[in-house]
């Protein structure tokens, strides 16, 4: 049966929807479609290409290749490369469908199942899924270039781009060549990078690198104009460098790593191809590690080195095409905190720089062709975090802990963990760092003394503070940790405390509690007011007009800065940017005079504000949000009494657009806003108390594109908060039946499609704070 809102049709959401057990909110749902209404999955990222206009632009025929065209098979060595043509649109769909068909040279289909997918800030996306026997699958999307590397059944298919087209490149284990082992890809500080370093940074007479406890490390990519003239231009070198990072992350996922890697920028370096990787690293660097001296730059890395510092990169990785025997290996790097000396921001800064050769070459010493590893980068820069090769291999350079080495199994066909060399050919890299609480394939990825992951988890944070955050970081609502997946908040206003549930989709990761919170004060908003990318919270208690905010810390905690008072009259409506630096702002109302304005905010201290007068009479403020999607935040109003709905649009000035939405059918409510279509902009979230239905607009500004609505809430159950719990770039949708004391999670998916899941029971007392 078709419902109808806003005299819209609207498209049923049973299709793509699972439910795992318990008395879930989407229980007895009807299935309708409308055909009338367009249903493209592709929609799930309509911030990309539109399927057919870019590079992979094959048609969408149920698989993500096709074999064959003019060009032949290439053969290189072990290597064999077939030509192929790509279809985005496949996995754009692959998103809202939860599949990922791959064929094989060999005619296999190898399906995929999705995880998440990536946005890069480059405008390159990521799509990232698992095979059935939990092998996973990353593909980076550009405008001209697809990479990418599926693993199965113990072989790794990768996608590759060049000046020539795409490939699948498949390998014969038969006839790899002898390994051989970069042994050297290390260089070290001077003096391990303890006293000498520290005299160039007292000779230079440098600030103390400020603090910013967050969950990412920001790098800067450069990449030859060599490597980029044999991928195909700019472009696609920058496509390539966002799938290394990619390809890092997910390593770090599969592994327990907390902290991510950011890309802030990227540019092409014209150095030459030809030289050793050693003598790069150190002209890029500014140091001869033979002569122990400080050196002047190559001028070739000027730009790059410049870009290190505008735009804040803690790390900087040089990107080159892979020659053989010129660069002796696939990279290298500085083992920071060499053999237990520890690693500091201030003395260990300077040496944030990392060389990585990129793609396969024949070395006319040996007549043989030898192909880097998609995880060299990962590699690399585990260095730079002071992580060593495993234990046989790591030739007396030890790393930062007794236990930061890679591992590797015994047998000769096991495998081998990233920072880890194979003990022969026949072993298989795995996207895994050394940790011995994850299996792979039901066998531990480390051991006691070999364990990388619990390394990097206390390194990773000091290097994230070799420099402050310049690009601001994006912001997810209510993520008290800073890494990408929104938390739940909680109050207790009889117990007056405080409290936060961590969260991974609907697993709770960890939680804290906080007592004694002021007598009178309530939690009223939150937002990340310092752009450091974690929650801050706004406190106040109504009876004395203050505030007070707590910005949210590293380790979990929060230091409370004193905002002073607010005028009689005037209530706090919520958080948004509104001059776009990244930083939350606070927006007020004055029912009474119908007043609207909003507070500049940098950190716990307010930079300015502006005043708007004369809003209409019977509206109030349904939702603060980027409706639009150009960084400037807008406000949505609604009057209840004649079903109006009106957006305020931020602007680089400061003021305000005014457009008329629509009007609403009787019975339904505003229940909240967010990005739950995943396109940057922010989309208005319906319910239908009496018919217990859900619904919500896809936004184009005050336009509305596109409306969906799903039947049947359980009954008792409302919207409790709206945030992004999978750090899917979806905001998903928190249900909460008060009696039961319940909760479930809607994780949104796209197209109408989303998958619940239950979250649990919460003790009697608790509220949850939007």
């Amino acid at each position: 049966m078709r419902k109808h809102l806003l005299g819209l049709m609207l498209v049923a959401g049973l299709a793509g929807c699972t439910s795992d057990h318990g008395t879930d909110p989407a229980a007895s749902r009807p299935a309708t479609a409308d055909p009338l209404v367009a249903s493209d999955p592709a929609q799930a990222l309509p911030s990309q290409r539109e399927p057919g206009t870019g590079f992979a632009s094959l048609p969408d025929r149920g698989q993500l290749l096709a074999y064959g065209d003019a060009r032949k098979v290439r053969q290189s060595g072990a290597y064999t490369f077939h030509p192929v043509s790509l279809s985005e649109e496949h996995a754009l769909n692959a998103i809202a469908t939860g599949k990922l068909v791959v064929p094989t040279p060999g005619g296999e289909n190898v399906e995929l199942a999705y995880e998440r997918h990536e946005e890069h800030a480059d405008g390159n996306w990521s799509w990232i899924g698992r095979g059935p026997d939990g092998e996973g699958a990353v593909l980076t999307f550009g405008d001209q270039a697809v990479f990418g590397m599926v693993s199965h059944r113990g072989q790794q298919l990768r996608v590759r781009t060049d000046r020539d087209g795409a490939w699948v490149v498949t390998t014969d284990p038969t006839r790899l060549p002898p390994g051989r082992h970069d042994h050297d890809d290390v260089l070290l500080p001077p003096e391990q990078g303890m006293a000498a370093a520290a005299r160039r940074v007292a000779a230079k007479a440098a600030p103390a690198v400020p603090g910013k406890a967050v969950a990412v490390i920001d790098v800067l990519i450069g990449y030859s104009s060599g490597l980029a003239q044999q991928l195909g231009g700019a472009s696609a070198a920058g496509t390539r460098a966002s799938y290394l990072v990619a390809q890092a992350n997910q390593a770090y996922a599969n592994s327990g790593v907390n902290m991510r890697l950011r890309p802030v920028y990227a540019l092409q370096v014209n150095y030459a191809d030809n030289s050793s990787n050693e003598d790069a690293l150190q002209q890029m660097t500014g140091y001869d590690a033979g002569a122990g001296r400080d050196i002047t730059p190559n001028a070739a890395f000027d730009a790059l080195r410049k870009a290190r510092d505008e735009y804040g990169a803690d790390l900087v990785a040089f990107l080159r095409r892979y020659r053989e025997p010129e660069h002796a290996g696939c990279g290298i790097a500085w083992l920071l905190g060499m053999n237990g000396s520890g690693i500091q921001a201030a003395r260990d800064a300077d040496f944030g720089y990392a060389v990585i050769s990129d793609g396969e070459d024949l070395d006319e010493g040996d007549g043989q062709s030898y192909f880097c590893s998609d995880f060299s980068l990962a590699h690399e820069l585990g260095h730079l975090m002071g992580q060593a090769h495993n234990q046989e291999d790591a030739a007396g350079r030890a790393g930062v802990h007794s236990y930061s080495y890679g591992y590797r199994e015994t047998s000769s066909s096991g495998f081998f963990t990233i920072m880890a060399y194979p003990l022969g050919d026949g072993q298989l890299e795995i996207p895994h760092f050394a940790n011995p609480s994850v299996r792979y394939q039901n066998r531990p990825t480390g051991s006691a003394g070999a364990d990388n992951v619990r390394s990097m988890n206390q390194t990773m944070p000091i290097i994230s503070a070799f420099r402050a955050t310049v690009v601001p970081l994006p912001y997810t609502r209510n993520d008290v940790d800073g890494n990408g997946f929104g938390d739940i908040l909680w109050e207790h206003t009889g117990n007056r405390q405080f409290a936060y549930w961590l969260m991974n989709g609907a697993s709770r990761t960890g939680s804290s509690t906080m007592s004694n919170i002021a007598n009178g004060y309530r939690l009223i908003a939150t937002g990340d007011f310092n752009a450091d990318g974690r929650a801050d919270l706004v406190w106040s208690n109504p009876s004395l007009r203050d505030l007070y905010i707590w910005l949210g810390k590293g380790n979990g905690g929060f230091t409370a800065r004193s905002l002073g008072t607010y005028p009689a009259g005037w209530a706090l409506v919520g958080t948004g940017d509104a001059n776009r630096d990244g930083k939350s702002d606070l927006y007020w109302f004055n029912a009474s005079t119908r007043q609207y304005g909003y507070w500049l905010m940098d950190g716990g201290r307010r930079t300015g504000s502006r005043t708007f007068n004369n809003a209409g009479a019977g509206f109030s403020v349904a939702g603060i949000g980027d409706f639009n999607a150009d960084g400037y935040a807008d406000t949505l109003w609604v009057n209840p009494t004649t079903r109006e709905l009106y957006l305020w649009s931020g602007n680089a000035s400061g003021g305000i657009n005014s457009a008329r939405v629509s009007t609403y059918p009787a019975g339904w409510q505003v229940a909240g806003v967010g990005d739950v279509s995943g396109d940057g902009a922010t989309d208005i979230l319906w319910t239908h108390p009496a018919s217990r239905q859900f619904g919500y607009w896809e936004m184009a500004g005050s336009k509305v594109r596109k409306t969906t609505t799903i039947g049947n809430v359980g009954a008792g159950y409302t919207i409790a908060a709206v945030t992004d719990y999978d750090g899917d770039g979806r905001e998903d949708v928190l249900w909460v039946n008060t009696t039961q004391r319940q909760l479930y999670i809607w994780l949104m998916k796209g197209d109408a499609a989303y998958t619940s899941r239950p979250v649990g029971t919460y003790p009697a007392g608790w509220t949850i704070v939007r």
